[in-house]
């Protein structure tokens, strides 16, 4: 038995964004969000992933969207790398939402809370170390919340957790297993106790894709591997970029891998190469 990617961004729709996903959903939002107590009793997932929607790739949405029972709103996308103005996105996406619940003529007071989440197996808040990040609309001086619910942030960067340091009893443990670890699984584990992950890992069984469901799922986990390589590269010459710069200034060998992290064979090959002076020669003259 193996088990899809989490972090693929349509396996994450497939597992928390399907017909069949009501129960993984609720018991994520509980786990994530009130602590693991029963809060969320029931969702209306918005668009739900659906097999006959995956032919065309590109014009597809990959995020989960579901309605609660009060009629808030939530919107949960998995982000599988680091791009520019994604914080920016987020919010974007957030005021979308909460501009969507209106149509012409309709009261104010109908608008509903949203909580954008998303689920990152990258870094975009650099800044801190934490993991778990949750943002609300609060009063800067007194710290005091605003009078009505309006958009909430929540961000899990998954490159930030250890697992090992975390006790078991935290709500989120088998989630966090689930996202980081289920592609070396070759059974259901029995550490995983959390009754909604089960089920979440009953959706990601491999076995239950189809053909072309196989294939798209493949061809994103290819996308997400070729645009970590073309981020590295990048990365790679732009130290190679700056170490050029800096030996150019007369900086020595040693300094510039300190500073760079480039190794004495990376460097190599960033100097430029060594030309021999040329010798002048001397004209001979005839008797």
């Amino acid at each position: 038995m193996t088990f899809l990617d989490p972090c693929n961004d349509w396996a994450f729709k497939r597992i928390f964004g399907s017909r069949e996903s009501a129960p993984v959903l609720i018991g994520f939002l509980n786990d994530l969000l009130h602590g693991g107590r029963p809060v969320v009793e029931k969702v209306h997932i918005i668009d739900p992933y659906l097999p006959s929607q995956i032919k065309n790739l590109k014009d597809s949405a990959v995020d989960v969207r579901a309605t609660l029972q009060d009629g808030s709103e939530v919107l949960i996308e998995m982000q599988m790398l680091p791009v520019a103005g994604f914080c920016e996105r987020v919010l974007y996406n957030g005021a979308k939402c909460i501009s969507s619940q209106l149509g012409r003529g309709m009261n104010y007071t109908r608008i509903r809370p949203v909580t954008v989440i998303t689920v990152a197996d990258c870094v975009l808040l650099p800044e801190t170390d934490a993991w778990l990040n949750h943002y609300t609309m609060r009063e800067k001086r007194r710290n005091s919340p605003w009078p009505v619910s309006g958009i909430e942030i929540v961000f899990i960067e998954l490159p930030k957790i250890k697992l090992d340091e975390m006790p078991a009893s935290e709500p989120l443990h088998d989630w966090l297993e689930f996202l980081k670890n289920a592609t070396q699984w070759h059974t259901m584990p029995r550490k995983v106790t959390n009754t909604a992950v089960r089920e979440a890992l009953r959706l990601a069984k491999q076995d239950n894709l189809s053909t072309s469901e196989a294939h798209i799922m493949t061809r994103r986990q290819l996308y997400r591997h070729d645009q970590k390589n073309m981020i590295l590269h990048a990365r790679n010459e732009g130290r190679m970029d700056i170490a050029r710069a800096l030996l150019a200034r007369g900086m020595s060998e040693a300094e510039v891998m300190e500073l760079t992290g480039l190794s004495k064979l990376e460097l190599s090959r960033a100097a430029p190469p060594k030309v021999a002076p040329r010798v002048k020669r001397k004209r001979s003259t005839k008797a």
